[in-house]
């Protein structure tokens, strides 16, 4: 399960992880479904419904993008021997005797970023184009 998947974080890590032919459930709002059914998702829960977690089907791992609230409601999807890799806080979410909680946090290198660079140059990830004009344009248009 990726909290927060269509995210710059979580939108690598479904590709990644489809890349890898794992099923991924994508927690996050219901307006980006279709991003993520081009990237291979079958399983998107909308993460803005009210009691989203009663939709979640039982998961071995959360990587969560997220945190807080979002963190807490998918922790019940989580199966016993189950983890969680958070990226957005060391703070430890509601404790669970039966799941490994860790966090995660990634020393960039030369050797990460060459590896990162083949997957775009081979087109096994993409980057997801958030707006259709450059930054300088936006700066231009508001003057």
């Amino acid at each position: 399960m990726i909290l927060g998947a269509t995210g710059n974080v979580g939108a690598y890590a479904v590709q990644m992880a489809r890349d890898g032919c794992l099923h991924v459930v994508a927690v996050t709002r219901a307006r980006d479904a279709q991003f993520l059914h081009s990237l291979g998702v079958e399983s998107i829960i909308d993460s803005d419904a009210p009691n989203f977690e009663r939709e979640l089907p039982p998961v071995d791992a959360i990587l969560d993008t997220v945190g807080a609230g979002t963190l807490e409601r998918c922790l019940g999807a989580l199966k016993a021997g189950g983890r969680v890799v958070s990226l957005v806080s060391s703070e430890p979410p509601p404790q669970r005797s039966d799941v490994q909680v860790v966090f995660f946090y990634a020393e960039v290198t030369t050797s990460r970023l060459e590896i990162l660079s083949t997957l775009f140059e081979n087109g096994t990830i993409s980057a997801r184009a958030w707006g259709r004009s450059c930054l300088w344009q936006r700066r231009v248009r508001r003057i």
